[in-house]
């Protein structure tokens, strides 16, 4: 199982009230990556921390953030400039993908 860390950039729908518990900078979500492949959208799961340490909030905009996947598909779904929704268990937000990171 090999992890891949991505930088991305994102936006918290300001109704998003579940990405604010747990309070703290690392949230579980999930990244929905619409229109990809021939069966629709794709999925997979991440571990998102944000670059200063702050909680995310309802209605943040423009957000640094760090994605961290061991989707062995995520090379193949997530390349700068993808963008992407943020999915608890509704959708909180959308982003882009700013670069892969090499850890």
């Amino acid at each position: 199982m090999r992890t891949t860390t991505y930088g991305a950039v994102v936006t918290v729908d300001s109704t998003a009230t579940s990405i604010a518990s747990p309070p703290g900078p690392s949230h579980r979500v999930g990244v929905r990556i619409p229109g990809r492949g021939a069966s629709g959208p794709r999925r997979l799961e991440a571990l998102l921390t944000t670059e200063d340490d702050e909680p995310l909030r309802p209605g943040d905009h423009a957000r640094q953030v760090t994605l961290v996947t061991t989707d062995e598909r995520a090379h193949e779904l997530l390349t700068t400039g993808t963008r992407f929704e943020l999915w608890t268990r509704h959708l909180v937000g959308q982003g882009a993908i700013t670069r892969r990171r090499f850890v």
